[in-house]
């Protein structure tokens, strides 16, 4: 973790270069608007959420049978509608706007308080790492985006003790994505000044779907919520081929494990994370709430068995922030330019193949270097040596 007085100001190209992703970013969100105007990507995501959210209305049960389909609460569903009413075109855009929004703003706000000193260095790197990834998700309307931005901005709330935001925050983001439940959990264990706002939150999301007038409509859908949720997230490998995580890489290197044996994995890694987030707690609160997201996002992403390769647009922003944290120090750190090339490498789609092992790799690679980061530094401040602890970190 650095400090304020570890950076050094780039020479002023240096420092025009970091303008150019945030160009690059603006440039493909408006790209996108123009296309869904006009009616040219798939958006086939945004069609099954929008299909989802219509047929609640009309009483028809909006999860099908199977892993496939809309598999996310009955909250989002209430959710999205005005979306969904206003079609692809206008809602599309509405809702590319509302994800691109949410995802680059919190990704400013974090960069302001890991970098009070150098911070439009800091969130132009991490731009640039998760160009590639937003590239397919916006113009998809995956809900991963919106998700992760509500994420970004928790942790940005957390570190500064704004409770009720950051409950908002995260439990709008279990109702969009559930998997979003690993840092809801965190957070409730980590942060007691956040358990009353959490229950809060939640009781709303759960009650939220009640708007619709017919209660044993709402009643009976949450159970086929609930049996959806199962069955999408124990998926077998012939039926879900997409999968890119830590079967995968397993799988890759010759260790193929069964259904059991992947749930006891996922059980031990939940475990090892809160075991990490508990240690980094130990941190002063802003570099600590950072921790936070990024331990969730990684375990949100190497061990979900429903994770796809568009999937790491969740974790992009967390290692692009920390190349920038590093680059930021020092321009031929070899730490930030492998981070920063680890971050573009997620965003792009290799293949069915490569992807299978390449993206888990990296994010072990990072999940094994934020528990060292924290190991060390929680190490250096019980020696006395690293015991003030500053937002520049």
């Amino acid at each position: 973790m650095l400090r304020a007085s570890d950076f050094k100001p780039f020479p002023a190209p240096r420092q025009l270069v970091f303008l150019l992703p945030a160009s690059a970013v603006l440039l493909l969100v408006l790209a996108t608007l123009v296309l869904l105007a006009l009616g040219y990507p798939d958006q086939s995501s945004f069609r099954i959420y929008e299909a989802a959210s219509l047929a609640w209305w009309s009483g028809t049960n909006p999860y099908s049978a199977g892993i496939h389909g809309f598999l996310y609460l009955p909250a989002s569903l209430v959710l999205f509608t005005p979306f969904a009413v206003l079609g692809p075109a206008i809602g599309g855009i509405l809702w590319c706007t509302l994800s691109a929004g949410l995802y680059v703003s919190g990704m400013f706000r974090l960069s302001w308080q890991l970098s009070s000193t150098l911070p439009w260095q800091v969130v132009g790197a991490a731009l640039l790492a998760v160009w590639f990834s937003l590239n397919f998700n916006l113009s998809d309307g995956q809900a991963q985006v919106v998700v992760t931005g509500l994420l970004l901005h928790a942790a940005a709330n957390i570190g500064q003790a704004r409770w009720p935001r950051a409950a908002v925050q995260l439990a709008l983001a279990v109702a969009f994505k559930p998997i979003a439940v690993a840092t809801l959990g965190m957070a409730f264990v980590l942060y007691p000044p956040l358990r009353k706002w959490l229950l809060l939150t939640m009781l709303f999301v759960v009650v939220l779907p009640f708007l619709n007038s017919n209660p044993i409509f709402v009643t009976t859908a949450y159970h086929a919520a609930l049996v959806k949720l199962f069955v999408a997230g124990t998926p077998s490998r012939d039926a879900w081929p997409w999968g890119t995580d830590i079967s995968t890489l397993l799988d890759a290197v010759g260790l193929r494990l069964n259904i059991l044996s992947q749930f006891v994995l996922r059980i031990l890694a939940a475990l090892a994370t809160l075991s990490v987030a508990i240690r980094a707690k130990k941190l002063d609160q802003w570099n600590a709430s950072f921790v936070l997201l990024i331990l969730s996002l990684v375990y949100l992403t190497l061990f979900n068995p429903r994770c796809e390769s568009v999937s790491y647009v969740a974790l992009t922003p967390g290692i692009g922030l920390c190349a920038g944290l590093q680059l930021s120090r020092n321009w031929h750190a070899p730490l930030g330019w492998l981070l920063l090339v680890g971050g573009v490498a997620l965003g792009v789609q290799w293949g069915r193949t490569i992807d299978g092992w390449l993206k888990p790799a990296i994010a072990l690679g990072y999940f094994i270097l934020i528990i060292g980061a924290v190991a060390w530094r929680c190490r250096a401040q019980w020696l006395g040596t690293g015991a003030t602890a500053t937002a520049d970190t």
